[in-house]
Formats: structure tokens, C-alpha cells, sequence
């Protein structure tokens, strides 16, 4: 393969990797015991209990994606960017390493990457705008 080639073709199976993840997550999502193992982080009450959530579930995306990426690389021992793209000098396990990395990484984030390398930083367009909140505890000293 050439290094277009190799580029496209990791940036679809990236994609399809996060696809299939994001799917499987989701239909795992209605099993009662998924969601006592894996809780739902915006049906948490409380910041910590959130971010708790948050993380598992974050932990569990990046191991299914890297079990499927895994998959593709050893499947598929063609399968290195490094190479495709003009290394010839880099070691081969390092390539498949970084191989499988990009592979995990996901098309959005791949996508917000070469916008970053192409047009010089990436925008996002804003939607509703959040509101802020703020916490903890203000004292005024007396006399000032």
C-alpha cells in the first residue's frame, strides 16, 4: 500500500472501530448488571460519582477498541502506518504499536488531527451555550 492508501484505510478502520465499540456499549447499556458494573455517568447525583463513571466507562471503550484494533494489526500484519507513510527505518513493533494506537484513537479524533496539521488549529462550532457553575465558599475580611 501506498501511504494515501494506508492513511485512508486506517482512518475507515478506525472509524468502524469506534462505531462498532460505541454500538456494542450502547446495547450493553440495557442489561441491569452492565449498568451496575458500568453506571451511567449522567445519572449520577453528585460530581464525584460522575467522574467515577465517567472514567469506567471511558476504560471500558479504550479496551474493547483496543481488543478490536488488536484484532486488525495481528490479523492483518501488513497493517503499519510508519511504514506505509515512508519509515522504512523504524522497528516493526514500535510501527504496529503506533499502528494500534491510531487504530484505538478513534475517526474523530484522527479528523480533529489532521484539521489541526492542515488548517492550523481546529474550530468547533458551539451549540447551546453551558452554563457555569461555580462552587465553594467566598470570605469577606472585615474592613476591606
Amino acid at each position: 500500500m501506498d501511504g494515501i492508501t494506508a492513511i485512508a484505510a486506517i482512518l475507515i478502520a478506525s472509524f468502524a472501530i469506534d462505531r462498532l465499540v460505541t454500538g456494542t456499549l450502547f446495547v450493553l447499556s440495557f442489561s441491569k448488571a452492565f449498568n451496575r458494573l458500568f453506571p451511567d455517568p449522567a445519572l449520577a447525583q453528585d460530581a464525584p460519582t460522575r467522574s467515577a463513571a465517567e472514567k469506567k466507562r471511558t476504560l471500558l471503550y479504550f479496551i474493547l477498541a483496543g481488543l478490536v484494533a488488536l484484532g486488525i494489526v495481528v490479523g492483518y500484519g501488513n497493517v503499519s502506518i510508519l511504514a506505509a507513510v515512508g519509515f522504512s527505518t523504524i522497528n516493526p513493533k514500535l510501527d504496529r504499536i503506533l499502528t494500534g494506537l491510531v487504530l484505538i484513537g478513534g475517526a474523530e479524533r484522527i479528523a480533529d488531527i489532521l484539521k489541526w496539521g492542515v488548517g492550523g488549529g481546529v474550530q468547533r462550532a458551539s451549540g447551546e451555550s453551558q452554563p457555569l457553575e461555580i462552587t465553594g465558599k467566598l470570605i469577606r475580611k472585615a474592613g476591606t
